[in-house]
């Protein structure tokens, strides 16, 4: 079975035959003739996919269309509009009602099924989107247009980095909510650049989420925008084929241009055309100016043309000052090495404006030797790939060299490319560091398994010490000395002469509810909780403050509802903290919920990944270090143990001992909560209906604690006490000592007034230097809820020793 359809059409007959023909193709088909009748009964069918006429009579398509996208069981399913108004004006509305597709009536059965088949691939592509930190591809594989429905369709905010077929960045389109609000590509924004971003064909994609500040240089909707761009591409392509040569000077033939092309142009196009089409510039001139979009500057010429309103002259050619067997190269130097592979000719490519002399030599179109300063061979050859921006020219001429390189154009090309970006991520300050041959090493055996001889390779250690010498004198390519030498210092057969200590990164997520000031000043990196209200969504501690949660809290129908970071947004966090820096990183209590264990399976899959990748940028040879550490407790419990472990990094503390120490604090914390109102705590999940005190709601609040990590009702007062007597006596029974120093902070739901009294209580009841207090944030003020009220201590202890084992 292909699937379960959703027929709905006033039309009986229509109805019938659909139900029909889509059973036949095999389908398990459902009809109904009203909207209501198909709201009735979406969700008993589960359908996975809607087809829907528009013009019914009590409730249209439309209206349809937009019931099930509110309904959070039905948003996700696609919807395909089919109607008998085939105007563009209606096809328009029907794609930015936020349909999938818009089939006109009367329709072929095979074009409705392929169609379909589209949109229940892309919507499954959407489902599978919300599961990856970063979403990717190749262009020939998925269409532009279905990755921004993607995006659309989960309501994403991010940046989508459009690639070359070389993985070069060449634009860029910005999203807020899954609508588009800006586009960069060189020295164009807006829809000149997402237009011109539209007819890159070949190449990659690459999406990253998250909240992109750009301004909103594109107004109308995705569809609307799409479509208009297909136009507009359509009709550039339509007459730059049928131009040819570039070269050629256009003229308006009146400075007058009709309201109907007129009307199709942006703001300041208008302006601009008159301006270009000055009869001074050739089209060629005028696109490599990045003035105007190509496709938008091709549609205007497509229109003019139609129009009579423009000529096109050839201008003289200049007189040849070159020999003929001069080629300047304008693409890239992958693709000139591809052409000249492809046209199968002899000659010399050279590289203009290095400081070191840099050619390529081919016979018939092989790569047989190259040349860069004093290196030849593939070592020169990757190098001058590595060069950015580069000045080509080409000289047909018969070679005669001594091959040093016998590889295919297509491998070298592959090899050098990953050469050249894996050189490029290097840390370059490991180039300096300086290199010996490790004293007990046998200079009687072969230095390494992969076949180097040692009298070939370490006598470049022992002459020229520093890496980068050792590069630039070995014969092979700058990449693999580098990969040798990594292998030989994890061997023991190279040691380093300076070892430079790792600094030690701080991760918390921001149910840890600390203050802006705290994280800023102690450099910590915050992981960021989702709050949604509604289809809105929010990042604690980057884009909501507790004071603006709490105001939409009061104003919203929505309860809000909280969206813990996944594993591979721990594991872009981890890969990007790891080249420089150990990491702690300390969550909350991993039975609230599952950020500690996203953390930790990120941890458990790519660690060893993190450590490759640390050794190959620093150059140290040592141990990666990365501990993700449960802290038992949330908001300001967890709050106390980060600082502590915070100010032990900047004294300078070993990392097993700041490591223990963390440990040793989750067992001496006390951290007790009164909520205002128990039905927050429970519809979070983060405590069960059956834990709470008896008496109902006119009876006892209860006095949350943890065990274990977990939250439990540990206590009860009335409802009119603010609980501070018996918080007091909950602190003294968990201490050793009633007169040992404190270290306290004070939480609260949105309720200053109440945290001050607790606070003087608390400084009054014991020893405390100084108290921090904070209100509960989004993620922990959705589970717990306004007025609440919560302290969080433990007793000053010296820092934990490392343990033996």
């Amino acid at each position: 079975m292909k699937g379960k359809v959703l027929i709905v059409d006033d039309d009986p007959i229509m109805g019938a035959v659909l139900e029909t023909r889509l059973s036949e193709s095999g389908f398990k088909a459902h009809y109904f003739s009203t909207g209501m009748e198909a709201l009735e009964n979406v969700i008993e069918i589960n359908p996975d996919i809607i087809i829907s006429d528009i013009v019914m009579p009590v409730m249209d398509g439309y209206e349809l269309h937009r019931r099930f996208r509110k309904n959070p069981q039905t948003a996700s399913i696609p919807f395909v509009f089919l109607s008998a108004r085939k105007e563009a004006g209606d096809q328009l509305e029907g794609l930015r009602m936020g349909a999938d597709d818009y089939i006109c009536k009367p329709f072929e059965l095979n074009d409705l099924l392929m169609r379909m088949e589209k949109v229940m691939i892309r919507a499954a592509k959407a489902r599978s989107f919300n599961t990856l930190a970063d979403f990717s591809g190749n262009l020939a594989q998925m269409s532009l247009n279905d990755i921004i429905q993607i995006v659309e369709m989960n309501y994403k905010s991010g940046e989508l980095i459009i690639q070359n077929v070389i993985r070069a960045a060449v634009g860029s389109i910005f999203f807020h909510e899954g609508m588009l609000t800006n586009a960069k590509k060189e020295s164009l924004e807006g829809e000149d650049a997402f237009f011109d971003i539209m007819d890159i064909e070949e190449g990659f994609f690459e999406f990253y989420g998250r909240d992109v500040r750009q301004a909103e240089k594109i107004k109308d909707g995705n569809m609307s925008v799409l479509l208009k761009g297909s136009r507009l591409l359509d009709e550039s392509k339509s007459f730059f084929k049928a131009l040819k040569d570039t070269t050629v000077v256009p003229v308006l033939k009146s400075p007058a241009i009709p309201r109907t092309i007129a009307d199709q142009l942006e703001p300041g196009h208008l302006d601009r055309i008159a301006t270009l089409l000055n009869g001074k510039q050739s089209i060629e001139e005028i696109l490599d100016s990045g003035k105007i979009s190509k496709v938008v500057f091709g549609s205007i010429l497509h229109n003019l043309n139609q129009a009579g309103l423009i000529d096109f002259k050839i201008r003289k050619p200049a007189p040849k000052k070159e020999p003929v067997n001069r080629i300047i190269m304008k693409e890239g130097v992958y693709r000139a090495v591809t052409d000249i592979d492809r046209r199968g000719i002899s000659g010399v490519l050279e590289a203009k404006g290095l400081a070191a002399k840099a050619s390529i030599d081919f016979i018939k179109g092989s790569i047989v030797n190259a040349v860069f300063g004093n290196t030849t061979g593939k070592k020169a050859l990757y190098r001058i790939f590595a060069q950015k921006p580069l000045q080509l020219v080409f000289y047909a001429r018969p070679v005669s060299v001594e091959p040093t390189i016998r590889d295919s154009t297509d491998r070298l090309i592959q090899e050098g490319m990953r050469e050249v970006e894996t050189y490029a991520s290097l840390e370059k300050s490991t180039f300096d560091k300086r290199l010996s041959v490790h004293p007990s090493f046998d200079e009687d055996l072969t230095a390494s398994k992969k076949g180097v001889d040692q009298d070939e390779f370490l006598p470049l250690v022992k002459k020229h010490g520093r890496i980068r010498d050792i590069i630039d004198a070995s014969p092979m390519t700058d990449l693999r000395t580098y990969e040798l030498l990594f292998h030989l210092v994890n061997m023991n057969m190279v040691e380093i002469k300076d070892n430079e200590r790792i600094d030690i990164q701080l991760v918390i997520d921001s149910a840890a509810d600390l203050p802006p000031e705290i994280i800023e000043n102690r450099n910590i990196t915050l992981v960021p909780i989702a709050v949604s209200f509604g289809q809105k969504t929010y990042y604690d501690g980057i884009n909501i403050n507790p004071e603006r949660f709490y105001q939409l809290l009061s104003v919203s129908d929505h309860r809000p509802e909280i969206n813990t970071p996944r594993p591979g947004e721990f594991h872009s966090i981890f890969k990007d903290i790891g080249d420089d820096n150990d990491i702690i990183a300390i969550f909350t209590s991993s039975g609230l919920h599952d950020i500690y264990r996203n953390a930790l399976e990120a941890k458990e899959n790519y660690f060893f990944s993190y450590l490759e990748q640390r050794n190959r940028k620093t150059f140290r040879g040592e141990e990666f270090r990365l501990a993700v550490l449960d802290s038992g407790s949330v908001s300001l419990g967890a709050g106390l143990i980060i600082i502590e472990a915070a100010d032990l990094i900047a004294e300078g503390r070993d990392f097993e001992q700041i490591k223990a120490h963390v440990e040793q604090l989750t067992n001496s914390l006390s951290c007790f909560i009164i909520p205002e109102n128990m039905d927050y705590a429970r519809k979070s999940g983060w405590i069960s209906k059956l834990d709470e005190p008896p008496g109902g709601p006119g009876g006892k609040k209860p006095i949350l604690g943890f065990k274990k990590g977990k939250l439990k009702v540990i206590d009860s007062l009335d409802k009119k006490e603010t609980g501070g007597r018996q918080m007091v006596a909950l602190i003294r029974k968990q201490l050793p000592d009633p007169d040992i120093p404190l270290k306290a902070a004070v939480m609260h739901g949105g309720a200053p007034e109440l945290a001050e009294s607790m606070t003087a209580l608390i400084k009054k009841s014991f020893v405390c230097e100084d108290i921090l207090v904070a209100p509960l944030g989004p993620s922990v003020g959705t589970c717990f809820g306004p007025g609440t009220i919560g302290v969080a201590c433990f007793p000053v202890n010296a820092p934990a020793k490392p343990s033996d084992d």
